[in-house]
């Protein structure tokens, strides 16, 4: 019964497990699985999901929102959903390490490198070489994590400025 399911779901997104399939493939309770009390992890909801809904825009945002960051990307979404500029603006600017998980085409995407190495300076490991090369996005990266300077272009290692950034982040890093 769908109104049964939903009153389980609305409590805790684990009743899915226990859900005909058919229920897995009602958005509505997949919906309400990921506004559920079930804590931090109810993004996996999705993961229960049908793949028709596991592509489903609104869907993974509220995933991504809910706590999945790049495990929503990596794991639960459709890899289809990989290029969705506007999904993966909102993965990185939860975790910059969801740039790891991204089509090819967003990792060149400027915004949405510069959004990842603002939140993960690490992320800059996972951006088109072309964005490793650009000093806005290297400095970025550097003054969230100075050990990110590991992923910069070389034509970068003799730049003061980014130099200094990189040590004042992280003291240690010539250690």
């Amino acid at each position: 019964d769908r109104g049964v399911v939903l009153a389980a779901v609305s409590q805790h997104w684990h009743a899915l497990h226990k859900a005909a399939l058919i229920f897995r493939d009602d958005r509505d309770v997949i919906w309400t699985a990921l506004n559920s009390r079930g804590g931090t992890t109810s993004w996996e909801a999705l993961s229960l999901a049908t793949l028709r809904l596991r592509c489903d825009h609104e869907l993974i945002l509220k995933a991504i929102e809910k706590g999945g960051y790049q495990r929503v990307m990596m794991s639960v979404a459709d890899p289809s959903m990989r290029g969705d500029r506007g999904l993966m603006l909102a993965a990185v600017r939860h975790s910059g390490r969801s740039l790891k998980w991204a089509d090819p085409t967003m990792r060149k995407d400027r915004e949405i490198v510069l959004a990842a190495v603002s939140n993960t300076g690490s992320a800059l490991q996972f951006a088109d070489d072309s964005l490793k090369a650009d000093r806005e996005v290297v400095l970025a990266a550097v003054a969230r994590d100075g050990y990110s300077i590991r992923y910069m272009n070389e034509a970068f290692q003799l730049d003061e400025e980014i130099i200094l950034a990189a040590v004042e982040q992280s003291v240690g890093i010539f250690k």
